[in-house]
């Protein structure tokens, strides 16, 4: 699932598929943990007060990596909004 390209969408694509074919066969195995703009920010939020607090250390280099709490299958997650 991971990042969707830009200006795609899962349930308008569905619904153009629909209008141009008489079965839809659809993926089910790629799942992926959506992660809100404002759980990112707060997890940035996070590691800011962290430096702020204790001052740079070299430990706090490196790549971070966050993501939503629940799981997600890219044909249920539209129900789940």
């Amino acid at each position: 699932m991971g990042l969707f390209p830009h200006n795609r969408n899962f349930v308008r694509t569905m619904v153009n598929a629909a209008t141009q074919r008489p079965t839809l066969r659809v993926i089910s195995d790629q799942i992926g943990n959506p992660t809100s703009a404002e759980a990112l920010a707060d997890v940035i939020m996070h590691i800011i007060r962290q430096i702020r607090d204790t001052g740079w250390k070299t430990q706090y280099a490196g790549i971070y990596h966050a993501t939503g709490q629940r799981q997600a299958i890219c044909t249920t997650w539209p129900a789940r909004r």
